[in-house]
């Protein structure tokens, strides 16, 4: 049967030992809706954040993932969701890390392997460890599908490892820092200088509001932003920093 994770905050859980995974585990299950759910502060082993494996769709929306740190993947993993396209939709993935200092597959943000196909449209995902992604292995599993459109990937298609598999990189990308608000404090709200406001896809497929039930788009007529969170502009505004004889805009 289908399940559904709605309006629900999973955080600062720890798992060690095996593969063990910090936040959340799917395993076999026909499909799975994740919306305005929180996935913070967890650790494991393995994965931080979230795992999914031998799951066929996997849909998340409006979803915050940070903050987790895994022994290989930090953030979100999708294995083996067999061939059937799953999606990730206004989400901010950002900040989580990996502890393996060895060479092999690591990923601090996203993973996606065994004949696993996974869209990103409207998202963040940001991190200052590399690789933010990664796509496929080195089995003899089929290959992973990434598609990404719309979407902020922090240093873009350079943060993205490639085993086996094919990266789709689409329409209305960007490659920059995000600007949220104060990472430091777990604010991961978008700046009034992010270069994400107003610059995702207004689709049908957008909800009508954000992980805070704030609306989106904001203001109303205009392109909904990228990320979990929407700013009440519908556009950046300039923002300039004085530092010495250093001007930075």
């Amino acid at each position: 049967d289908p399940i559904r994770i709605l309006n629900s905050t999973i955080s600062n859980n720890t798992a060690t030992g095996g593969s063990s995974i910090g936040g959340l585990f799917v395993s076999n299950v026909d499909s799975i809706t994740l919306a305005y759910t929180e996935i913070s502060g967890n650790s494991g082993s393995s994965t931080g954040g979230m795992n999914t494996y031998q799951s066929q769709i996997i849909y998340m929306s409006n979803c915050l993932v940070v903050d987790n740190t895994g022994g290989i993947f930090g953030g979100v993993s999708f294995l083996d969701t067999r061939n059937r396209i799953s999606q990730i939709l206004n989400c901010t993935i950002a900040n989580n890390s990996y502890t393996y200092t060895g060479s092999g597959q690591r990923a601090s943000q996203l993973i996606v392997e065994r004949e696993s196909s996974v869209s990103v449209i409207n998202s963040i995902i940001s991190t200052d460890q590399s690789p933010g992604i990664t796509l496929g292995n080195n089995s003899t599993d089929g290959p992973a599908v990434l598609t990404v459109n719309y979407s902020l990937i922090r240093d873009g298609q350079d943060s993205i490892n490639i085993y086996t598999g094919s990266l789709n990189w689409g329409s209305g990308n960007i490659d920059v820092d995000p600007r949220f608000v104060d990472t430091d404090n777990d604010d991961y709200h978008l700046a009034d200088w992010s270069p994400c406001i107003g610059t995702g896809l207004d689709t049908s497929i957008v909800s009508s509001t954000d992980i805070e039930g704030s609306l989106r788009p904001n203001p109303a007529g205009s392109n909904p932003d990228m990320g979990a969170y929407e700013n009440a502009l519908d556009a950046p505004i300039e923002h300039i920093v004085i530092t010495l004889d250093t001007l930075l805009v």
